[in-house]
């Protein structure tokens, strides 16, 4: 908490833009190509405190999975400024990558979102014991019933 008893803040997004440029021949007969720039984002402003849980929900080809590519540093913005645990994601893309984890994919019923989360769980105990390998899998969560039961690699 801050002295004034609020939250700090872990998310912070004010006018995150991203424009990708498309480059189209134009009519048969012209030998330049024209220009095409499309919006995936445009001028996004919202904060996340520390603690709370968000959804962030959208049609299809609305920007949200661009939206987090910017926040995780695999997207620069094309203009805003975006803070994630205080730091700029874009400039110190492997410091925030130490902090963070996200899981991008689809759920089914095989690999439910509360599987993912099992997965990580036991990903990181696995390096908490002071193991470098990799955790592997040995039992399907299908139903998200119980946790997965994970074995170290190798």
């Amino acid at each position: 908490m801050t002295p004034d008893g609020n939250r700090p803040v872990v998310i912070e997004v004010e006018g995150a833009t991203k424009t990708f440029v498309q480059r189209r021949r134009a009519a048969r007969r012209r030998l330049r190509r024209e220009r095409l720039d499309l919006h995936a984002v445009h001028d996004v402003s919202f904060t996340v405190q520390a603690g709370e849980m968000v959804g962030y929900l959208g049609p299809n080809g609305a920007g949200k999975s661009t939206t987090i590519k910017m926040l995780i540093g695999i997207l620069t913005p094309t203009a805003g400024r975006l803070r994630v645990a205080g730091l700029d994601p874009a400039r110190q893309r492997l410091a925030l990558a130490r902090r963070i984890g996200v899981v991008f994919g689809q759920t089914t019923p095989r690999h439910s979102a509360s599987s993912s989360v099992s997965w990580r769980r036991s990903s990181r105990q696995v390096q908490a014991r002071g193991s470098s390998s990799i955790a592997s899998k040995s039992s399907a969560n299908t139903r998200g019933a119980q946790p997965a039961t994970w074995k170290r690699a190798g």
